[in-house]
């Protein structure tokens, strides 16, 4: 029997596909101690994205509970780890590829603990762009496209300027890099991270005609009838590329390592300074040939299946 828990955002995933859940949103350890103890599983799966997962981790490790973590994107190893400065490792974590896997190893972490299985939304996203209809892909150009004029769409991550210090950009700079190119000129689609809860910082931009938000519409759908997609290093980005569809990571004013993977594979060149940016743009826009950001992504295919077998041998 399988028992699954989930914060605010994980829980609006179960409802869309009417899977029952119960809420675990409070990282207390008392609380997940008694959850833990009442329930007595034989394993926990989580995730590594969050607080309570370390205390999931930190508390089996004390109840002799076997633990199970699954990474889903290449950045922030060390932060998806650390508790209270300290590092909370679970029995087992399944990684998305080799590179994942080198990457953590060169930051000391215990490499006997991490196991390749590959992404398994991967698997999910290459499912559902398989039974993607023609009809399915023209409603989002029949909703928010104009005729004439190509789809652009800009999918930022959710950096405000808390955590400019840490990327040398927000996602408001950003945003203001493109409009030097196409505002006034072009339509700008953008579809906010899940994680964006502050809508207000857009509403300027609104009023001024120079974006256009999607709601109510997936990721699959948004990406699938977009003709370029812009972005920053959101797995977004990395599930066009699944999609086939082109993609341009920009990143002007960073700071330290690139976070977009692709890049950090040698795959594509985050664009990092006004100049090339408007140059990119232009040229896309000008001769409508967006094959040059294409881009051939090498993944792991079968993870869900992968995964399960680890999970069925710890």
């Amino acid at each position: 029997m399988v028992h699954l828990y989930g914060g605010a955002q994980a829980g609006e995933k179960y409802n869309e596909e009417h899977v029952p859940y119960k809420n675990l949103d409070a990282a207390d350890l008392q609380l997940i101690t008694a959850l833990l103890k009442k329930e007595k599983p034989d394993i926990i799966v989580t995730g590594t994205s969050d607080n309570v997962e370390r205390l999931l981790w930190q508390v089996g490790a004390e109840l002799k509970i076997k633990t199970v973590a699954i990474l889903d994107h290449w950045t922030n190893y060390q932060k998806r780890f650390l508790q209270n400065d300290t590092l909370v490792f679970p029995d087992v974590v399944c990684v998305m590829d080799k590179f994942a896997k080198n990457e953590m190893e060169d930051l000391g972490f215990p490499i006997e603990k991490i196991k390749v299985t590959g992404q398994p939304n991967f698997q999910v996203i290459l499912e559902d762009a398989r039974k993607l209809t023609i009809t399915q892909k023209e409603q989002f150009r029949k909703k928010y496209g104009k005729k004439g004029f190509p789809m652009i769409v800009f999918a930022p991550d959710p950096i405000n300027q808390e955590k400019f210090e840490v990327y040398g950009y927000t996602q408001t700079s950003i945003l203001e890099n493109i409009l030097q190119v196409i505002g006034g000129r072009f339509p700008l689609l953008v579809k906010l991270h899940p994680a964006n809860s502050d809508m207000s910082i857009f509403q300027k931009y609104k009023k001024e005609h120079k974006i256009t938000i999607i709601e109510n519409m997936s990721e699959g759908d948004v990406i699938e009838g977009a003709d370029i997609i812009l972005g920053m290093f959101s797995m977004f980005l990395v599930e066009a590329v699944l999609r086939k569809k082109p993609i341009i990571s920009i990143q002007i004013g960073l700071k330290g390592k690139d976070p977009f993977v692709l890049s950090r594979k040698g795959l594509v060149t985050t664009i990092v300074n006004q100049k090339d940016l408007d140059k990119a743009l232009e040229e896309c826009i000008a001769t409508e040939n967006y094959n040059q950001y294409m881009v051939e992504f090498e993944y792991i295919n079968n993870p869900i299946e992968r995964i399960i077998k680890v999970i069925d041998e710890i």
